[in-house]
């Protein structure tokens, strides 16, 4: 359990970066059959990076509102999101500049 908003969105955020150059880097280098395995592999991907995402966004929150610390869960869970918000503002800064 990270006890860091800060860190929780950095992860996120990376995480994100990590799978986009991934999958651009396979683009490019071998064509990808179209069979039953492309969709299979999709879906499990989202799959892994919602319960990622869950983990790194709402477990923390949960469990200190579930130990009765509702206004510092939703102070820890607001500043996830917010920390988040900047990293996706700087995505959309980056792609309309580059």
């Amino acid at each position: 359990m990270i006890k860091n908003p800060f860190l929780n969105a950095f992860y996120a955020a990376a995480y994100i970066v990590v799978i986009v150059f991934v999958l651009g880097h396979f683009d490019g280098v071998a064509k990808v059959n179209q069979t039953i395995l492309a969709p299979i592999t999709i879906l499990s991907l989202l799959v892994f990076s919602v319960a990622l995402m869950g983990m790194l966004f709402f477990f923390t929150p949960l469990k200190m509102f579930l130990d009765n610390q509702k206004d510092a869960a939703l102070a820890f869970f607001f500043k996830e999101l917010g920390t988040f918000a900047c990293f996706v503002a700087v995505f959309i800064i980056l792609l309309i500049v580059l």
